[in-house]
């Protein structure tokens, strides 16, 4: 089942307090309304359904939830009283459905944050929810989701006491214990925090320039070796080139090879620079009017090679820069970039000043490192098609909340973008993406005997 993005969501007594329905664009929805109107709410459950994590609505209190998406798929979620228990119902549009009690739920969580299973053993009712969850696909709009805390929380992973964890931040294990300390303080109900921290962020980038000049290796091995056969074939048929000159043809080589040594920021590339010297020097030297036409064949040959390789080059590049375009956008007097010595194994990747001097992206302020996150999420995150974002002007400049959206959009291919805000700057130029969350409240009198006073979401 091919879901491509929510269309719409209906919540029904949350808290025992409100109802809820809100309408969403396949873009950018930007959600505003007033403090404890339900947008952070909002958004977790949001997160919660599209990564299949039912489990979690054991620690909300709510009536029903019904989420739409535009292919007609609905997924309902209900809660009800049955015996001594809760039930959480989850139905699906096609038929499906999958229930659980509310204290099984807890306590195979609990037995997950009590570490009682290895990684890849898990307590019955998660497998349950797991195979219900891929059977029927619901995990085709996996989200990253981004909390007001962010902040916090990238402190608190970078810098943690101890020394093994700071230095394995990217890890699955690091990644359970920011999900544990964050519900420890914000409730069970929160989402699967899963956006990449600003190291990761360099260590994802350092590893596809890595993987970019792997593919660029392979591809000038095959052109090279075709350009051999090729070569052998215009000297034996010395076939003119429409009166186009060794020499015309040196100089779109030389072009060739000063433009990629720009381009693409590897020294190893000034190799080539040495081999049109050569070629120079060769054909100066033992140059012969009765040779042109198959010298000029030869370096035709040559010449369309490295513009292959070029053009291969570009595109290989071209999702780095244009992410690392649109965050050096905001910075000033420094940028991130990347540079290759053929003599190191890995690239460089960091900030790197006008005085040419190189600094990790750990100094970067906490702004820089919003920036850095979040356009990651548009930009590079392509299996994630729904990105969501709690209060994305934390740390932000007034001109940068007006410019970040733009950014934003920029990078965007098939992704959703729902934002949280209380600043109207963020949504400059985009007020038609604006949705009002007016939540209906309704008497909570009659259900006080019912009121979980250990639920873990506030509003």
């Amino acid at each position: 089942m091919n879901i491509n993005h929510l269309q719409r969501v209906e919540l029904y007594k949350i808290h025992n307090r409100y109802n809820l329905s809100v309408d969403f664009r396949s873009g950018l929805n930007v959600i505003h309304g007033k403090n404890g109107a339900g947008k952070s709410t909002l958004i977790h459950i949001i997160a919660n359904i599209v990564n299949g994590d039912f489990i979690r609505f054991s620690y909300l209190v709510f009536d029903e939830i019904i989420a739409k998406f535009n292919n007609g798929l609905v997924v309902n979620i209900r809660r009800e009283k049955v015996g001594n228990d809760v039930s959480i119902m989850v139905a699906l549009s096609t038929g499906d459905g999958i229930t659980f009690t509310v204290s099984d739920a807890i306590s195979a969580l609990r037995e997950l944050d009590e570490e009682r299973y290895p990684n890849d053993v898990r307590p019955s009712l998660i497998l349950a929810i797991n195979k219900f969850v891929k059977a029927n696909e619901l995990n085709n709009v996996p989200s990253s989701y981004f909390p007001a805390f962010r902040t916090m929380l990238e402190a608190w992973g970078a810098y943690a006491p101890d020394g093994y964890e700071r230095r394995n931040y990217k890890s699955s294990y690091s990644s359970n214990k920011i999900n544990k300390f964050a519900r420890e303080l914000f409730g069970r109900f929160l989402p699967n925090i899963n956006y990449p921290s600003p190291f990761e962020i360099e260590d994802r980038i350092r590893e596809e320039i890595r993987r970019a000049q792997i593919g660029i290796a392979r591809y000038e091995s095959t052109i090279f070796s075709e350009s051999f056969v090729k070569v052998f074939t215009a000297l034996i048929n010395r076939d003119p080139l429409d009166g186009v000159a060794p020499q015309e043809l040196l100089s779109e080589i030389e072009g060739l090879t000063t433009a990629q040594d720009s381009a693409v920021k590897i020294n190893y590339y000034e190799e080539y620079s040495k081999i049109y010297d050569e070629i120079r020097n060769v054909i100066n030297n033992n140059y012969r009017g009765d040779m042109e036409s198959s010298v000029a064949g030869a370096l035709a040959v040559y010449r369309d090679a490295l513009k292959e390789r070029q053009l291969y080059q570009k595109k290989s590049y071209a999702e780095i820069d244009r992410y690392l375009s649109s965050v050096n956008s905001f910075l000033e007097d420094k940028e991130i970039d990347y540079q290759f010595d053929i003599e190191k194994r890995n690239p460089r990747v960091g900030l790197k000043f006008p005085d040419d001097t190189w600094s990790s992206i750990r100094v970067m302020s906490s702004g820089e490192r919003q920036l850095l996150t979040m356009l990651y999420a548009a930009s590079k995150m392509n299996n994630d098609a729904l990105v969501l974002i709690d209060e994305p002007e934390i740390s932000l400049h007034i001109d940068w909340q007006e410019e970040l959206l733009e950014k934003m959009l920029s990078q965007l291919s098939e992704q959703q973008i729902i934002v949280c805000t209380h600043s109207p700057s963020i949504a400059t130029g985009y007020e038609d993406c604006m949705i009002s969350i007016n939540p209906e409240f309704v008497s909570s009198r009659k259900y006080i005997e019912d009121l979980d006073f250990d639920e873990d979401e506030s509003l």
